[in-house]
């Protein structure tokens, strides 16, 4: 029963598999975050003929991993005597 709800959910809320880097221009990443993303594994891509596509499910984990703070990093501010 789950899987019919996610397939229904994914075909009626967005695409099954859409473009990585039209997906990319819809956030606020550039393509240079995007690639770097992939390096690290943070978020898994489908080749396709030499591009790069990504499924809903990959991006639903994606901003799960996000939202449970997976990537946080603190934010190191420099100090005023390095400038």
């Amino acid at each position: 029963m789950t899987d019919e709800k996610t397939s229904k959910t994914a075909t009626t809320t967005a695409p099954a598999l859409q473009r990585y880097d039209g997906w990319l221009a819809s956030i606020p990443a550039s393509s240079t975050t995007g690639w770097r993303w992939r390096k690290e594994n943070k978020i898994q891509t489908i080749n396709i003929a030499g591009r790069q596509y990504i499924t809903a499910e990959a991006i639903a984990e994606f901003l799960a991993r996000a939202q449970a703070g997976e990537f946080a990093k603190e934010h190191k501010t420099p100090s005023a005597s390095a400038a």
